[in-house]
């Protein structure tokens, strides 16, 4: 599959950038597209502050994506749609294995008081 270059554009630097160039792009745009620099700008309408903030929140993503090794490169091989699918796949899986966890626990405390009544039941009779 070709590369996605969307982010990159985003951000204005070429796919090949190292994290010391995807820090400073984002950087630079951040600084411009801020909501609390964007919102104290009485020169904007409630319209163009919502769009200034939605591009920031698209830096954002870009950036989380591409500063992070293994992220940027699923999504350099298969695009934004397959990595964030990943994503929520994950979280899904991590959500999963702590209400399991949660669930043992229950179970563990429930068994470890009915030990106990047991044997409080024991020391009355």
């Amino acid at each position: 599959m070709a590369k996605e270059t969307s982010f990159y554009e985003l951000l204005e630097i070429s796919p090949d950038a190292d994290s010391a160039q995807i820090k400073k792009a984002y950087r630079t745009k951040a600084l411009i597209y801020h909501p609390d620099k964007i919102n104290s700008s009485p020169n904007l309408t409630a319209e163009q502050k919502k769009n200034s903030t939605d591009y920031f929140q698209e830096l954002s993503k870009a950036y989380e994506i591409l500063i992070d090794s293994k992220k940027r490169g699923i999504y350099d091989m298969y695009g934004e749609e397959v990595l964030l699918s990943n994503i929520n796949n994950n979280q899904d899986n991590q959500q999963q294995q702590q209400q399991q966890q949660h669930h043992h626990h229950q179970q563990q405390q429930r068994s470890a008081a009915d030990q106990l009544a047991q044997a409080h039941q024991e020391k009355i009779e």
